[in-house]
């Protein structure tokens, strides 16, 4: 090996040991975190397809949902974190940090090639304009390694799927590009290897998260705008592979999405889609006020400034992209591979009856066509004022250079010290909450989602107070149902009962509503009207296991087996790690004298729970 090429590897292996530490410094706090409140507990702590590698894990992995997403491999994941360190947080937190750092290194390669490949000089280990596209392209991976609008996904390891299909998109994506570049000779064919670990990475990614189903776009615009390839039959063939994994994981991906996904007009969905593709452009470039979910209260009408201003400057760059087709393709893929990316996300507002306009963790692929027009722009300045960061040639290079290099470390810093806040906001459910609550008190999930845990707590007075507050926002069913909740859990029945049916006034088909109302009159002895209201409930939401179970367990009591085991079995469904359904299945067997079916679901209650 020359020394040339030794040098090149050497600080290779430099930058990426140095984006390492950039994550430490900015995420590394997060090794001590426990379980966060929302999403850990049921896919980790209590899920029973993590429990180990075995046939049995990896079926439940490969054939359930989550249960809205088809995530096996990021459950796979989860299996080796519990194999090597049971349910001690650390080892999963630390998974992640590495994978956000492999996810840096990508990125840092992958800017390289792309800036290669739109008219600057190819990166290697020569002299000239290659070693300045290395370094801004480290430069723009080092920002993406800090930045603090990845908390989430670093932080909330059920936050890992975004990760994870962000590692095996940008490899594949990766590979692509390198077996387009290899052109020594006739056109490269379908049959390349480097073509063949292209498309099993996108498989692995899709296998993670489905959302990296739309590279397949990306790749063909890349081929149309900046590659320039004649459309004609090798065009089609190599994206074949692609087109048939991602048909077959939209058809799958749809049975976990299609009881949530937003009954949103055609109308209603673009102006939610504007809003937030310019709202996580907006947070790229300014993060702060960073927030766990980011509520959408007000109605979806263009007469709502945020909506008009959003939807124009989203138009504007639409144009802009169509404009500049021709003269700046590199410019046009960019800002539609943004929207591209974030095209998936567009119908997926709404959870649990409520409205969100943005998640963090959604802009974490995003970064890839931010930081590629960041970094073209950049090396483009150099070079239309010829600036060289090679070798000082002169005092006006030094003086740039020296500027240049105080300006990353201020930002760096700014953004280490901003990212380092925002992991101390994941360190309890009560700060974490409180904080959504200080940037938008109107949230409705921050109050009732800090409201249960303060009730949890029993600090009973301080829960009650979190929701009335929220009640100057307007009157909401979740708001009356959490007040419910804390005077059943004091005794006070009479208010309970008031607080739900005002609930399911506020929304008549809140099925928690139902269910609580459900629970009271069992409380009460009256079980006719508690089954009548469980199966109102799960008429409502076909998901509701606990609604499920209840209603099972009235009628395993009247002695209604068939009935009985047809809810356990679809509470197990839609939740294979439920305790309750394994338990109620358990009574059942007992009952009708079937020692095979009590001992299946006796062995997956200890697997969940060997106490």
């Amino acid at each position: 090996m020359s020394y040339e090429l030794k040098q090149y590897w050497f600080w290779r292996m430099a930058g990426a040991m140095l984006l390492l530490v950039a994550v430490l410094l900015a995420f590394g706090a997060s090794l001590f975190q426990g379980f966060a409140p929302i999403d850990d507990s049921f896919l980790i702590v209590e899920n029973l397809a993590i429990r180990g590698i075995n046939p049995l894990t990896l079926r439940l992995a490969f054939t359930t949902y989550d249960p809205e997403l088809y995530i096996p491999l990021t459950l796979v994941s989860y299996q080796i974190n519990y194999v090597l360190g049971g349910l001690n947080p650390f080892g999963y937190h630390l998974f992640n940090l590495l994978l956000h750092w492999g996810n840096a290194v990508l990125l840092w390669w992958m800017l390289c090639k792309l800036i290669a490949i739109v008219g600057f000089e190819k990166s290697g280990p020569g002299s000239g304009p290659g070693r300045s596209s290395i370094r801004v392209s480290f430069a723009c991976a080092l920002l993406f390694a800090i930045h603090p609008l990845h908390t989430e996904a670093v932080v909330w390891l059920a936050g890992r799927k975004d990760l994870l299909s962000t590692f095996f998109a940008l490899l594949s994506f990766g590979l692509y590009i390198s077996y387009r570049n290899r052109r020594s000779g006739p056109e490269p064919g379908p049959v390349s290897p480097l073509l063949f670990l292209s498309v099993t990475m996108f498989l692995l990614a899709l296998l993670s998260k489905v959302t990296p189903i739309t590279l397949i776009a990306v790749i063909i615009l890349m081929d149309m705008l900046i590659e320039r390839r004649v459309i004609n039959r090798s065009f089609f063939l190599d994206k074949v592979p692609y087109v048939a994994i991602g048909i077959i994981f939209a058809i799958v991906a749809t049975g976990g999405k299609e009881r949530i996904l937003s009954d949103f007009s055609l109308f209603d969905a673009t102006l939610m889609a504007s809003k937030s593709s310019l709202f996580y452009l907006q947070k790229f470039l300014w993060p702060s006020g960073l927030a766990l979910v980011y509520p959408q209260t007000s109605p979806i009408t263009l007469t709502d400034p945020s909506f008009a201003l959003t939807l124009t400057l989203t138009a504007i760059l639409t144009l802009i992209a169509l404009w500049q087709w021709c003269k700046r393709p590199w410019l046009t893929w960019s800002i539609l591979t943004y929207f591209i990316i974030l095209s998936p996300t567009f119908l997926h507002s709404e959870k649990g009856g409520l409205l969100f306009f943005a998640v963090d963790r959604y802009a974490y692929l995003l970064s890839l066509p931010v930081f590629f027009i960041i970094a073209y722009a950049f090396l483009a300045f150099l070079q239309r004022y010829k600036i060289s960061f090679d070798k000082a040639q002169d005092k006006l290079d030094t003086r740039y250079r020296m500027g240049v290099v105080s300006c990353l470390l201020f930002l760096v810093s700014s953004l280490i010290a901003i990212s380092r806040y925002q992991v101390e906001i994941w360190n309890s459910p009560n700060t974490l909450f409180e904080r959504s609550i200080e940037l938008y008190p109107e949230t409705i999930m921050g109050r009732t989602a800090l409201s249960r845990i303060e009730r949890e707590q029993g600090r009973y007075e301080q829960a009650f107070e979190t929701l009335r507050e929220g009640l100057q926002y307007g009157d909401h069913a979740h708001l009356r149902l959490g007040a419910g909740m804390i005077y059943a859990k004091t005794g006070q029945i009479a208010d309970a009962r008031e607080q739900f049916l005002k609930s399911r006034e506020l929304d008549p088909d809140f099925a928690e509503a139902v269910f609580s109302l459900g629970s009271l009159e069992e409380q009460l002895g009256n079980t006719a009207e508690a089954q009548r209201l469980y199966e109102q409930a799960v008429e409502m939401d076909g998901s509701y296991v606990v609604a499920r179970v209840r209603l099972g367990r009235i009628y395993l009591d009247e002695g209604l087996y068939d009935l009985a085991w047809h809810q356990f079995e679809q509470a197990l469904i839609w939740n294979q790690s439920s305790t309750d359904a394994h338990q109620g299945m358990i009574d059942l067997a007992e009952e009708i004298g079937d020692p095979g079916l009590e001992r299946t679901h006796r062995e997956a209650l200890l697997m969940i729970d060997p106490k």
